[in-house]
């Protein structure tokens, strides 16, 4: 062979080198060309996903602005009383203070039904028997001093004394944090 020839196939295999790096560029050209592709499309669905979160997010905050602030109200009444220890110690104080004739007292923590944002009560069974007027207006002092208290139960009867009366109650006191 010839310097021509040899010349001739060099530049042929050159060129060929020069289509296969050519096509391979390209090829991969497409590729990177389809995850971008695929990259933006992704991003967009995400953006609108956000948009769509977002808007659902504000609407909720709008139409729950009056529950959270009667939540922001109640939450130190509820923070106050969270254990068991305090919520018996506060009703304790509280007859004490009164100086009520108690003729029971039992307390026990007890969980609530279908509730899941209270899960347990202290549940308090008292018997007091005393004057009428003391024992009334203490049931209603308690409901100030201690908002979050509910009566679950009262039976009331006459005393032993012409103007006693004879209060079988029931508190509960909710344990959010329990």
């Amino acid at each position: 062979m010839n310097s021509k020839q040899i010349a001739a196939i060099f530049v042929v295999v050159i060129m060929l080198i020069f289509v296969q790096a050519t096509i391979w560029i390209k090829n991969h050209s497409d590729v990177r060309s389809k995850e971008e592709d695929k990259a933006k499309s992704a991003a967009n669905t995400a953006a609108m996903q956000v948009l769509t979160e977002t808007r659902q997010y504000d609407a909720l905050k709008v139409s729950t602005k009056e529950m959270i602030r009667f939540l922001e109200a109640w939450s130190p009444y509820f923070n106050a009383l969270n254990t068991p220890q305090s919520a018996e110690l506060a009703i304790s104080m509280r007859i004490k203070e009164a100086n009520l004739l108690t003729l029971g007292q039992r307390y026990e923590v007890a969980s609530t039904k279908g509730d899941p944002t209270i899960p347990k009560v202290m549940r308090a069974n008292l018997i007091v028997e005393d004057d009428y007027a003391k024992t009334v207006n203490w049931l209603g002092k308690l409901e100030t001093e201690i908002p979050t208290l509910r009566i679950s139960n009262m039976r009331l009867s006459k005393g032993q004394l012409s103007n006693d009366i004879k209060a079988e109650l029931v508190f509960e006191v909710p344990l959010a944090s329990q």
